[in-house]
């Protein structure tokens, strides 16, 4: 895992699962004849493979890619609700997505009909959170609202990066040190550390002195810096590496789990990925293997079921470790 992933762009790529939508409908894109489709979790395919690529829903759309390696968004009815236009595209996230569009003027935001609400002129846009939205233009960042308006005056020079908003705070990176904003711009926690990461569950894991622990939304180290390496808090515990491997800790700094991994993945619907012995299987909240190392890579569980790989093929699983979708390329 690297030390600090950037925030990035969702390219027309691998199919994965993602973060499928939360309701009941959940879809799950899959390949089939070398193209893509989804199924429900009763491994019934509802949308046929028609497409190059496909990707998981949010908000009720889907990016998909055609033949002419342009994208747009489909419904859960399989229908183009948002024509084959774009070079690149995010998810939708508070009713908006971003979009780069083909002629050069860079990224801006649509709505769900497609219409263009925030004018392209960005190199980078990030989706909206919490009502705002990472940018960078003209070598600056910033965020906007809705609006496309800028939210508030950044108060450090030479910003170098930003992060989404998460339980109303974001992190920014200055001077090659990061501290975390609130929503008015304010610097309730200010630029101390070598690096961070977004809070979750009242957590954020940050690097001091060379070593990684956890703060709280005051600023205050609950967790001190001790570790190679962590990750956000999911479901009462975070991914933490020492010179064992990677393991997992509880929110008052006590190991859960040992560090014993080479890779370990969040927990989610009560399971980890972990890879052991260079194949990939899962952990329930005790530490104890539940479904046996076998993969090539596994992600993390969604309504019941986790995207596997073997060899260059994708399939699905449920929480027993059966087949749902076989792998497939």
């Amino acid at each position: 895992m690297p030390d600090h992933a950037p925030p990035h762009s969702t390219p027309a790529g691998q199919v994965k699962q993602g973060k499928p939508s939360s309701e009941d409908d959940a879809l799950f894109p899959i390949r089939q004849r070398d193209h893509a489709g989804y199924i429900n979790r009763s491994r019934q395919v509802v949308i046929e493979p028609s497409f190059l690529q496909g990707f998981a829903f949010s908000e009720g759309l889907a990016i998909v890619e055609n033949d002419d390696r342009k994208l747009g968004y489909i419904d859960k009815q399989g229908s183009v609700r948002i024509d084959f236009q774009f070079p690149d595209a995010q998810d939708f996230s508070e009713g908006l997505a971003a979009v780069r569009v083909p002629n050069g003027e860079g990224w801006g935001y649509i709505d769900r009909t497609g219409k263009v609400v925030i004018t392209p002129q960005f190199k980078f846009a990030g989706s909206f959170h919490e009502g705002l939205a990472a940018v960078h233009d003209h070598d600056s960042f910033r965020f906007i609202n809705q609006s496309g308006e800028p939210a508030f005056e950044i108060p450090f020079p030479n910003v170098q990066e930003l992060g989404d908003y998460s339980e109303g705070l974001a992190f920014i990176k200055t001077g090659n040190l990061y501290g975390f904003l609130d929503k008015s711009g304010k610097a309730v926690i200010p630029p101390t550390f070598q690096s961070a990461h977004s809070f979750q569950e009242g957590f954020a894991a940050v690097k001091l002195d060379g070593k990684w622990g956890f703060i709280d939304r005051q600023g205050t180290m609950k967790i001190a810096p001790a570790y190679e390496l962590a990750h956000a808090f999911s479901e009462g515990l975070a991914e933490v590496k020492t010179g064992q491997g990677w393991g997992f800790v509880d929110k008052t700094g006590k190991t859960a789990i040992a560090p014993q991994f080479a890779e370990v993945g969040s927990f989610s619907e009560g399971l980890a990925a972990v890879k052991l012995n260079e194949k990939w299987g899962f952990i329930n909240a005790r530490g104890e293997i539940v479904i046996p190392a076998q993969f090539d890579f596994a992600y993390d569980f969604h309504h019941g079921l986790a995207n596997v790989q073997t060899g260059t093929a994708w399939g699905y699983i449920d929480q027993s470790g059966g087949v749902v979708w076989p792998p497939q390329q």
